[in-house]
């Protein structure tokens, strides 16, 4: 009997360490995305990093489903609920807005964990065991870019093109204006916001606006303002991208990219879902954890004075 009692336990030491695939399931995460996967921003670094998860974890470990361009609420609704109908382990609201439907989806599946993110503090409030938060330090990140801004602007003048004054959007705005202010106290900070995450024509406005008003940094978050890098490649302004690397769309063009590295946020739901914990958590991306840095993109910064050097417009030894 102890022999059989010994066995079992090991077995059952085992089957924790391997994870679910020991049971022929993989651990399933699906994700309710506002807009495309190759929306360039909000949506396609979410699911970049999901898919780096599945190749860090394998699998047979780990499966990942999405809807996209969930703009209207209800129909977030009845993919959310047809998620965890189908067992799904863990669902994300990548969005605020998707933060009352996913509360009372937790309270109909307690078996399942939600998550939303950012804007996931208010909804901690609710005190769901099942249920996770996820928020990001953009005020962090932005005050270092925004320093940047300042000191690089030729014009003096630099322009922030936002949607709605709220979570990390908010932060990202007021720490890159603090981080502007204390490099060059004179910088002139232009500041729109849209209403919108995803008129395009809205965002392209606003820039060519702050354009025409001497901007030559331009920089911004939400679907949208890939419209207004548009507009700052076409004026020969810089871009300062945000959230995921956006220099593959303007290489010319961004600087740098303020990247969200949201692996760091969703990795420990995944191991507190594999331990038996639901929810009840708040992750937060910030600088000290790795969840946000910058990446800095050469050929804009320097590209065009490395051409003038090779093609001697440029004396680089007067």
């Amino acid at each position: 009997m102890k022999k059989v009692q010994v066995l079992l336990a090991i077995l059952g030491m085992a089957l924790l360490t391997v994870g679910f695939s020991a049971l022929g399931a993989p651990l399933k995460i699906a994700i309710i995305l506002p807009s495309s996967i190759n929306d360039g921003e909000w949506s396609q670094g979410l699911y970049q990093d999901l898919l780096a998860l599945v190749d860090e974890y394998g699998e047979d470990n780990l499966e990942v489903a999405y809807s996209e361009n969930m703009w209207n609420i209800a129909d977030a609704d009845v993919a959310a609920r047809d998620y965890a109908a189908e067992g799904y382990a863990l669902i994300i609201g990548h969005g605020g807005q998707f933060g009352n439907i996913l509360i009372e989806a937790a309270r109909d599946f307690p078996g399942t964990s939600f998550a939303i993110g950012t804007d996931g503090t208010p909804f901690m409030a609710y005190g769901l065991a099942n249920f996770f938060g996820y928020d990001a330090s953009a005020d962090e990140v932005g005050y270092v870019v925004g320093g940047l801004a300042a000191r690089l602007s030729e014009s003096g003048t630099v322009g922030l093109i936002n949607p709605i004054q709220s979570g990390d959007v908010a932060g990202y705005e007021a720490g890159f204006t603090a981080g502007a202010k204390a490099a060059n106290p004179n910088i002139e900070v232009l500041s729109v916001w849209t209403g919108s995450y995803s008129d395009s024509a809205l965002a392209s406005e606003a820039a060519q606006t702050m354009v025409a008003a001497g901007a030559d940094i331009l920089t911004g978050t939400s679907q949208a303002v890939v419209a207004a890098m548009g507009v700052a490649r076409d004026n020969g302004a810089l871009w300062f991208g945000m959230r995921i690397n956006q220099s593959y769309l303007a290489p010319a063009t961004v600087a740098l990219s303020s990247v969200y590295d949201w692996k760091v946020c969703i990795r420990p739901m995944i191991e507190s879902i594999r331990a038996g914990v639901l929810g009840g958590e708040l992750y937060d991306l910030n600088l000290a954890n790795g969840g946000l840095y910058v990446e800095v993109h050469e050929a804009a910064l320097f590209g065009k004075t490395i051409q003038g050097i090779i093609d001697g417009s440029i004396n680089s030894y007067p």
